[in-house]
Parts: structure tokens; sequence; C-alpha cells
């Protein structure tokens, strides 16, 4: 063999073995990114919307606040931005309730975009995601937040980074983690989540919510409309009963991934 041909024979193996490897990492890449229906997404919204001034197709945001384990040891990190829109508004009037509707609906984190259809499990006010992270006791005060125990929304009690999370029956329902809590999802009879999760056993990120944690928290006169789990899929929808209905920054969720 000629060097002029040995040369373009050497160039030609390395451009397949390049294509082969590049293909196998997206491949693998791809098979990593599956986020299996019924996972929980806690978030805080990035930018106030509002029925008074927010229009169809505002751009909205939300990060991912707690590590979410999936299947194979892959995660979604904390810091990851979960992108939607505003779908409709309606003012407040004599006649009618405000209303907002608006859905979640991409997935965006190292350089990787995931479609996502959720549904809301749970919402609270900012002052409700900060009381969950202040320590119970006044004695506790200097000690390292993760090492305090703090109440999560809904009443279950976090033991500290590490330790067990218990239910108001003082049953253990999953343990304190870095920036959160994992848990095993449950639904009291009766609750809007009733029906959710009923074959899913596996721990799950509830950040500052408890396990049992379902539909809105101190927000007065505020109702859930649809959750966004009947047609039209994904689509939730909030409604007041007087005055502008407005989802604040850092409001907490909990969103299900339902496909």
């Amino acid at each position: 063999m000629s060097p002029l041909a040995f040369f373009r024979s050497r160039r030609a193996a390395s451009a397949i073995f390049l294509l082969l490897s590049v293909s196998f990492a997206a491949a693998h890449v791809q098979e990593s990114l599956h986020i299996p229906p019924g996972t929980v997404l806690p978030v805080s919204i990035k930018h106030a919307f509002s029925s008074n001034d927010s229009p169809a197709n505002q751009p909205i945001e939300a990060r991912i606040m707690q590590d979410v384990p999936l299947s194979g040891g892959d995660k979604i990190p904390a810091g990851a931005t979960l992108y939607g829109v505003v779908v409709s508004t309606t003012r407040s009037s004599a006649d009618s309730s405000s209303k907002i509707t608006f859905r979640f609906d991409k997935l965006e984190f190292h350089h990787q975009t995931i479609p996502v259809v959720t549904s809301l499990r749970a919402m609270a006010p900012m002052v409700d995601v900060q009381a969950a992270q202040f320590p119970d006791t006044p004695g506790q005060s200097g000690t390292p937040s993760s090492w305090a125990n703090t109440t999560q929304i809904g009443g279950d009690i976090r033991y500290g980074t590490g330790g067990d999370v218990k239910n108001l029956k003082k049953q253990k329902v999953g343990k304190g983690v870095p920036n959160g809590v994992l848990v095993r999802v449950s639904n009291p009879p009766g609750s809007l989540c009733q029906g959710d999760f009923d074959d899913d056993n596996r721990l799950q990120a509830l950040w500052v919510f408890s396990a049992s944690s379902c539909g809105i928290y101190d927000s007065r006169g505020l109702t859930v409309v649809s959750m966004g789990r009947t047609d039209p899929l994904g689509e939730i929808t909030l409604a007041k009963d007087k005055g502008d209905l407005k989802i604040d920054n850092s409001t907490g969720m909990l969103l299900r991934v339902l496909r």
C-alpha cells in the first residue's frame, strides 16, 4: 500500500470511529433523559404572571429546586429550568371570577431540551416556602439549616439532612436530603390528587412539601378549576373569586409529569 493510500485509509477509519462515538453518546444521552410518568418536579416560579397583565402566549419559567432522581442513577439537577406559557386569562368582573390557564411543557438542563406534559399537584406562596426552611424551635436558630428540624408545607417534620421525614401520624415517609426531601407520595381520601401514584412507591423529590401535599395552600379565594390531568392535557386553570389572580415570583409548586 502506498503512503497516500495508507493515509487515506487511516483518515477514513478515524472518521468512522468518530461518527460511531458521537452516535453512541447521543443514544446514551437520549436514553438517560427519559422522565417516567408520575415524576414530581419541585419548582419555584421565576417571574410573576397575572390575570390582569399577562397576555396569552406570555412565556413563563420555573426553577427546579432539588435534584430529582431518575432511573439508572440519572437525575434532573437542581437549577434546571422549566418553560411554559400563559394559555389564557380572564379579568375579574361583577359577573365572573378572574382566571389564569397556563402550562409548563419544556425542561432544559445540560444543553438538552426535553418536552414534557405536566399537571399541578400542589402550590404554596413564598411565605410558606420560606417558613418551611426555618428551624421549628428558637433553640435551633443558630443551628445550620441542614441540621435543624423543619416543618414541611402540609405538616411533615423533616429531621435535618440525613434524618427521617415523618408525617402527622409520626410515620416515617422518607428522609431529608440536601435542599429537600425524598419521600413516598401519598394521597389522602377525598384529596384533589386521589388516583395519582396509586402504583408508585418510589421516593420522590418534594423540596419543602409534605408527602401528602395536594392543592392550594394559604391563598385566600384561590381555587383549582383544572389540575391539567384532563383534556386539554397539561393546561392548569386557577380561579379567584374577587380581584386580580396573581402567581407571584418564588411561588412554590409541585408539578407531576404526565408524559
